[in-house]
């Protein structure tokens, strides 16, 4: 399960005809794909969220996506194979 089907944000896609918000990075980054056994950046959401905000010159805690219920699940999913970051 990746964090889009998980949280239902309906951000994995882009429906001009809905009030819905533009496609989230984690469901379009290729480069994750499969970490974590996710789809694109689907199970390391939060590390999507950690690099945009560096790319924007930002600062985030970590520490508030370590809270999420998607994180947990997914690092007790993973075991000792959970990618937590680079």
């Amino acid at each position: 399960m990746n964090c889009w089907e998980y949280k239902r944000c309906g951000k994995e896609h882009h429906d001009p005809e809905a009030d819905a918000p533009a496609v989230c990075a984690a469901a379009t980054d290729e480069r994750f794909d499969r970490i974590n056994h996710g789809t694109n950046g689907g199970r390391v959401c939060w590390l999507i969220r950690q690099i945009r905000a560096e790319r924007k010159k930002k600062s985030i805690a970590i520490t508030h996506c370590c809270r999420c219920d998607f994180f947990r699940l997914v690092e007790k999913q993973e075991g000792l194979h959970f990618f937590v970051s680079m």
